[in-house]
């Protein structure tokens, strides 16, 4: 899509779990919203691509550290040094 629109598109990538057939990749992407991607390994083809937190509610964590793992649960370090779990 950003191909054929000519727009650019900025992804950071938090963080990757093997989770079998299939990969999780938890990104930001360039409209600050924290996303995750279920990518088949054999196709390498998006399975899933969903919004864990949208821009406003991503605001407040931007700077924190997020974590996926194989299970797809996510994690992220808070400004008071306590792991919290989002559900997904």
């Amino acid at each position: 899509e950003d191909l054929t629109t000519g727009k650019l598109s900025t992804y950071s990538i938090d963080d990757i779990a093997d989770k079998g057939n299939t990969i999780l990749l938890l990104y930001r992407d360039s409209s600050k919203r924290l996303k995750l991607m279920e990518i088949n390994k054999k196709s390498q083809k998006a399975i899933k691509d969903i919004v864990i937190m949208s821009a406003q509610e991503f605001e407040p964590h931007f700077s924190s550290w997020f974590t996926v793992n194989a299970k797809g649960e996510i994690h992220y370090l808070n400004n008071k040094n306590c792991i919290i779990k989002i559900q997904t």
